[in-house]
């Protein structure tokens, strides 16, 4: 089983989503790390350099801050290519823009397999 990183990101306040996501994934046999909501850049960095997580779950609920999550999907993936991105929350919509080893699901149900798959696939 792999290590999940959760996080809602500087001005994601909303992490009721994220909490359900770690649940599940945790029932399901993946270690899971939250750090919880509204997370600065710099201690989100820090974490990821510390721990070293197979995927990081970031939530993304407020519309206002869509225009962020870009550049942290790119910086996160820059900086850290050997871990894997997991996107989800309200303000993510299946065509939002990413690169390198990203998903994005909105679908509870199926977010053990995609985490699944996404670790395999590193």
């Amino acid at each position: 089983t792999g290590l999940v990183m959760l996080v809602a990101i500087a001005g994601q306040r909303h992490c009721v989503g994220l909490r359900m996501v770690g649940d599940i994934l945790h029932l399901n046999g993946f270690r899971i790390i939250f750090l919880g909501s509204d997370i600065p850049g710099d201690a989100l960095l820090g974490a990821i350099e510390s721990r070293r997580p197979d995927v990081v779950a970031l939530s993304f609920t407020m519309d206002s801050a869509t225009m962020s999550a870009g550049s942290v999907v790119a910086d996160l993936s820059n900086t850290f290519p050997d871990v894997s991105l997991l996107l989800g929350g309200q303000a993510v919509a299946d065509e939002y823009p990413h690169a390198g080893r990203v998903a994005i699901s909105n679908d509870l149900h199926a977010i053990s397999g995609i985490t699944q798959d996404l670790i395999e696939t590193a």
